[in-house]
């Protein structure tokens, strides 16, 4: 069995907005099946939304880096507000 090419790997992603469902916070792939409106399964995995990697992963998007120093400059000038 030998490793799956990118350029072999294809996905169908449904980016309609009225279809994105965040997985509750708190709960794991095992207590989520408890959890109040729980989304059930879709193929193989959770019915809840996944990251577009042909968007993420996407050698034409953005990096952006957030250092420490600009997290605290932030919060101070938010206490200062």
């Amino acid at each position: 069995m030998g490793c799956i090419k990118p350029q072999d790997f294809t996905s169908t992603c449904d980016t309609t907005t009225a279809n994105q469902y965040g997985f509750p916070v708190g709960y794991d792939q095992v207590t989520v099946l408890t959890a109040p409106g729980y989304g059930g399964v879709k193929g193989s995995g959770q019915n809840y939304t996944q990251l577009n990697y042909d968007v993420v992963a996407s050698s034409l998007a953005p990096s952006i880096f957030i250092t420490n120093a600009q997290t605290q400059t932030t919060i101070m000038q938010l206490l200062q507000a």
